[in-house]
């Protein structure tokens, strides 16, 4: 191959392009990447070791393998969703206090609803509080 090219005329960029530049360029960048990749390879490999070294021993607790607890599965699923449903429902038509809240009590839907008719919806304060 001949690398020589005619000088071109003044303004006018060349029409070949240098071969043995592409050639070098791409040696290049493959040397760097297999550098890179061997360094990353290296270090992989040996910083779990490093790790391992530096860490103290383990203690008779740490070294005592304890199993898992077992999972708690629904051993009747249609049984226990039905029950869910029918406490929730009991909550929602019935009567009682609100746990952790001081003097606040739950009344049904139906009734809520008959006395929000009769009563309109309460104003709220003009400071943003209810």
């Amino acid at each position: 191959m001949n690398d020589k090219q005619p000088p071109a005329a003044p303004g006018v960029e060349p029409d070949a392009i240098s071969v043995r530049g592409i050639l070098y360029t791409g040696a290049g960048l493959l040397v760097m990447l297999l550098a890179s990749g061997s360094v990353i390879a290296l270090l992989m490999h040996y910083y779990p070791i490093i790790y391992q070294r530096r860490q103290p021993p383990l203690t008779q607790v740490e070294q005592q393998r304890e199993p898992p607890p077992r999972p708690h599965l629904e051993v009747n699923s249609p049984a226990e969703g039905e029950q869910a449903l029918s406490a929730g429902r009991a909550k929602l038509q019935g009567y009682g206090w609100v746990p952790g809240e001081q003097g606040v009590a739950h009344i049904p839907i139906e009734r809520a609803m008959q006395l929000l008719g009769e009563r309109g919806w309460p104003a709220q304060n003009v400071g943003g509080a209810p």
